[in-house]
């Protein structure tokens, strides 16, 4: 038994999907997205898309109220988006760093939000 299905799922980094739950889809990439809803467009299965950058404070800290307003509820999160940073230390941007720096720090944000309001 799926006890997933017809639950909703918030999922972060979401262009590559996820089935059998209700999506609020959530991803940098809004055409990317739409390709992905597409693909999920199944009878029964509400699929709503949020473009958002995990390291945009005040577009992460405005996703919970629009999801739960798309959905009414979340019972999964899949915080699967972040920012990394690669190369040698003196040739990354303190602009890059602070991306890194603030990925983490809102997903736990998002996640506290959101599982205030989690049906459990």
């Amino acid at each position: 038994m799926n006890t997933l299905v017809d639950r909703t799922a918030v999922v972060t980094g979401a262009a590559s999907g996820i089935g059998k739950c209700h999506l609020a889809l959530v991803d940098i990439n809004g055409e990317a997205l739409e390709r992905v809803r597409a693909e999920l467009a199944l009878p029964n299965r509400k699929v709503s898309l949020h473009v958002a950058n995990v390291a945009d404070r005040p577009r992460m800290l405005a996703l919970p109220e629009e999801v739960l307003a798309a959905h009414g509820h979340v019972h999964l999160l899949v915080n699967n988006a972040g920012v990394s940073v690669a190369g040698r230390f003196e040739d990354v941007s303190l602009e890059d760093m602070e991306m890194a720096r603030l990925s983490p720090e809102l997903s736990q944000e998002v996640t506290a939000r959101l599982s205030q309001r989690m049906p459990f």
